[in-house]
């Protein structure tokens, strides 16, 4: 059945009963509509910082700020995070595969997330690697040789606000 005040994301039974009295006759019927409830989703904040020194972009993205329990068929989520860039031969970006680190978020004594002065999640504890997977991949469009894509696909904890950190190296050719 249908919980009353907020509904959630999930698979629910809605059951209809009808009785109708005709000429003194008791007629009931009733009838049973299964629906599904999907709640839109947006990761939370995203961000980059270029380092031009180094060559290198680092992200920072908060992940369920809300600590909402999203997947209600399991405690893992699914995440994917894909960089498009435009590109000659020449030029590459590469994921530095050491530096992707999940944090859980910080927490306050009632249980919630914390967030900065800047709207973004406060760092916590180093989420431990039996607790989450990454796999990456570097792919180009057939369509188009000089769109490139880098993918990282992550099953992360459900129902916990996280932060994800991670660094691109990007190379170009010298333009002396």
């Amino acid at each position: 059945d249908v919980p009353s005040g907020e509904l959630n994301a999930g698979a629910y039974a809605i059951n209809n009963q009808v009785q109708v009295e005709l000429d003194d006759q008791l007629y009931t019927d009733s009838q049973q509509q299964n629906v599904s409830v999907n709640i839109p989703f947006t990761a939370g904040a995203k961000s980059h910082e270029w380092n031009d020194g180094m060559g290198e972009l680092f992200y920072t993205a908060d992940l369920n700020p809300m600590a909402m329990d999203l997947n209600p068929q399991g405690d893992k989520l699914t995440v994917e995070d894909t960089l498009k860039f435009h590109s000659g031969d020449e030029n590459n970006i590469f994921l530095k595969e050491n530096t992707v680190k999940l944090y859980y978020a910080d927490y306050d004594q009632y249980g919630n997330p914390v967030f900065d002065e800047n709207g973004r999640l406060k760092k916590g504890d180093l989420v431990p690697f039996t607790e989450w997977e990454m796999s990456y991949e570097e792919s180009r469009k057939q369509y188009n040789t000089n769109e490139k894509y880098r993918v990282m696909n992550m099953r992360v904890p459900d129902g916990k606000a996280l932060v994800l950190e991670y660094q691109y190296k990007v190379t170009m050719p010298s333009t002396s």
